[in-house]
């Protein structure tokens, strides 16, 4: 393959809709700087974070004749759109969805973060840490939330005597977007509630707005890792740093590990043949791909001190899927 490869980018590209938007578009612009803009071509299209935006944009990027996605960085975008590129055989690399049964009913799909499964599994340790204590677990009604939801349930594997459906739980576990549990949180602690909150996902992330009146130590987040724990020395990093003055945000890992390994693709005409069996070097780490699954892929504990969610550590992953 001797031109660039057509690469559809998919995302909510509105950054007043998605705090993670100029998170994944500066990582775009930094890979172009680094990388000369040589090697793919970028074709963009929204896709609203939804079921039915989603298969809209994988149609507009068939049209397209695209060689190659990075993006749907919603699960639930991932998920309308997931059957669309299968029937044309399209690789997909995933940065940030997190559906399991995406890598699953489809051999075209390569994720590069974690998925619910290794999600759900770190929730049920924390939760059998925590003898005694009683669990609600509330969603905020999406298709991937209620996924999560029953693989939670799938894991404990008994009578979820340590879950009960009502507020006088000890703990809530929450699971929705960043906006969806900001939403929650406002909610709770506007009634002066002093329980325990576990986030999940991309809601695990400094940029998270906290009411003013929660407590240190009073919200845990399962989400990704930041640059400061995984690469921070890596040359698309310190370059992030010194134009913008501050790390990335989540979502920069992912992203740029995905255009490294679409670039390192570019002299195949068998793209999905290379991802199946190759393993790709990237900011990241070393990524071969297991079933779809990721080797690399980090996921992390977040605590709120005080207004601000900060990262505390690596959090095993369960390969278990």
């Amino acid at each position: 393959m001797n031109r660039k490869l057509a690469c559809g980018i998919s995302a909510i590209l509105d950054p007043g809709r998605s705090i993670h938007t100029l998170t994944v578009m500066r990582t775009i612009e930094i890979f172009q700087e680094l990388y000369n803009n040589n090697t793919l071509e970028f074709i963009f299209s929204e896709d609203y974070g939804s079921i039915e935006g989603g298969a809209k944009a994988a149609q507009y990027n068939i049209e397209k004749n695209v060689d190659i996605i990075i993006g749907h960085f919603s699960s639930n975008a991932a998920i309308g759109a997931a059957e669309i590129y299968s029937r044309h055989n399209i690789p997909v690399l995933l940065p940030t969805a997190t559906e399991t049964t995406l890598t699953i009913r489809n051999s075209n799909i390569f994720r590069i973060c974690f998925n619910n499964k290794n999600i759900a599994h770190a929730l049920v340790s924390l939760i059998e840490e925590d003898q005694g204590l009683y669990y609600e677990i509330k969603t905020d009604g999406s298709k991937y939330s209620d996924n999560l939801f029953a693989d939670i349930h799938r894991i404990l594997g008994r009578s979820y005597d340590d879950i009960k459906s009502n507020d006088n739980a000890d703990q809530i576990i929450f699971i929705g977007t960043i906006g969806k549990s900001e939403q929650f949180l406002q909610n709770y602690f506007s009634e002066k509630r002093n329980g325990k909150i576990i986030l999940t996902d991309d809601a695990a992330c400094k940029q998270l707005n906290l009411p003013e009146n929660v407590e240190n130590g009073q919200i845990t987040g399962i989400g990704f890792a930041p640059v400061e724990f995984v690469n921070p020395l890596a040359s698309c990093i310190q370059l992030y740093f010194q134009r913008y003055h501050q790390f990335p945000n989540v979502f920069f890992l992912e992203t740029f590990a995905a255009l490294e390994i679409a670039h390192q693709l570019t002299a195949s005409d068998n793209l999905l043949h290379r991802l199946e069996r190759e393993k790709f070097q990237t900011t990241l780490g070393h990524i071969k791909f297991i079933k779809g699954e990721c080797s690399a892929a980090k996921l992390c504990l977040w605590m709120n001190d005080h207004s601000t969610m900060k990262p505390r550590y690596i959090l095993p992953i369960n390969s278990r899927v």
